[in-house]
């Protein structure tokens, strides 16, 4: 068997944040929601990720990291077999994540960022078999692809720009409540400029296929 196709996609809304507070959450899946247009071998196509493609076993067998764009040197919390300081739980939104951002530069950068609302959403990177999704076709005749089952997931990443827009990042005391609001457009603030160079520098540690 040939080696899977690291899938990743992408999601937002307007963070919110708390000033004392260094826990960061939000939906790195969100269900049954369209995402925006997606490119892949067959052509372009939109997605949806059904309610049953994720589950508690999954997340049990998983490496599961908590990474910034994917990034593997900017760890900033990981669940090994469900347990450790990335906690991930499903409800009937999607698939929630909560951690608390470590005291490591990479840490202090994106709380900060996030904080700002400089970070725009979520995203998540993962594997699927043929037989787990499903191609129909819209009224206006796009293709709507959708996820039933999800084999493998790798991490979930807060991300400078989103590709779905129904998740969220949040910073926030245990009891503030997840916003709700719909995205508003914002110009880049230096800090994330020049944060976006500093990446550019670093080679990243995997290459997955990005739609």
């Amino acid at each position: 068997m040939g080696k899977k196709t690291i899938e990743i996609r992408s999601i937002a809304e307007v963070p919110v944040a708390a000033v004392d507070s260094r826990t960061i959450c939000g939906y790195a899946i969100v269900w049954g929601v369209e995402s925006r247009l997606l490119w892949g071998f067959d052509g372009e196509f939109i997605e949806v990720i059904d309610r049953s493609a994720v589950d508690e076993e999954l997340i049990r067998k998983c490496d599961i990291k908590a990474l910034f764009n994917h990034r593997q040197d900017y760890l900033l919390a990981r669940s090994v077999n469900g347990v450790g300081t990335l906690r991930l739980s499903i409800d009937d939104r999607g698939l929630k994540f909560e951690f608390e951002a470590p005291e490591t530069s990479a840490g202090n950068d994106v709380l900060e960022l996030v904080k700002r609302g400089d970070l725009r959403g979520c995203s998540f990177a993962f594997t699927c078999d043929n037989e787990d999704v499903t191609y129909d076709r819209r009224a206006d005749g796009k293709p709507l692809r959708t996820v039933h089952k999800i084999r493998a997931l790798y991490d979930v990443s807060v991300v400078v720009d989103p590709a779905y827009m129904q998740t969220s990042v949040d910073v926030r005391s245990a009891m503030q409540p997840l916003t709700q609001e719909p995205p508003k457009p914002v110009e880049p603030s230096p800090e994330l400029l020049e944060f976006r160079r500093r990446l550019e520098k670093i080679d990243n540690s995997i290459n997955p296929l990005i739609f």
